[in-house]
């Protein structure tokens, strides 16, 4: 990892301290071996144990579970998606992020850095589409 001059190192941040509801550790195996994967693969659990003493969240180890994959491929969902009670279909999913990504796509050329549109604009079309239905 690169650093700027004069920037101190600092420990690389896990994903687990990005996203606390659905912690991913991804070491690679590529660079130093097998050791080198376990090593990764134990700080990033120390962060995540961490986190979660800081913020006194208890794991449920009966859900917990260790998924070994590729980068290539997409993982299969197996498990089933429930939201208020009603079962999602993956397919359902895929579909909406398709078209969140075509929205995006859209909305692109006003909320961009170089639109004319002020900040506040942006700010409050974003705001307004974030939770929209697509």
């Amino acid at each position: 990892m690169e650093r700027a001059i004069g920037e101190k190192k600092r420990k690389e941040a896990s994903p687990a301290a990005r996203f606390p509801s659905s912690p991913t550790i991804q070491p690679s195996a590529t660079r130093g071996g097998i050791r080198h994967l376990v090593t990764k693969l134990q700080n990033g659990l120390d962060v995540y144990t961490q986190y979660l003493t800081d913020w006194k969240i208890r794991v449920n180890a009966e859900k917990t579970q260790a998924i070994p994959h590729p980068n290539t491929e997409r993982l299969k969902p197996t498990t089933k998606l429930k939201v208020l009670g009603s079962e999602v279909d993956w397919s359902q999913v895929d579909d909406r992020i398709i078209k969140g990504i075509a929205m995006l796509k859209k909305l692109y050329p006003i909320i961009n850095r170089r639109s004319k549109a002020t900040l506040k604009n942006k700010l409050a079309i974003y705001n307004m589409l974030y939770g929209s239905p697509v």
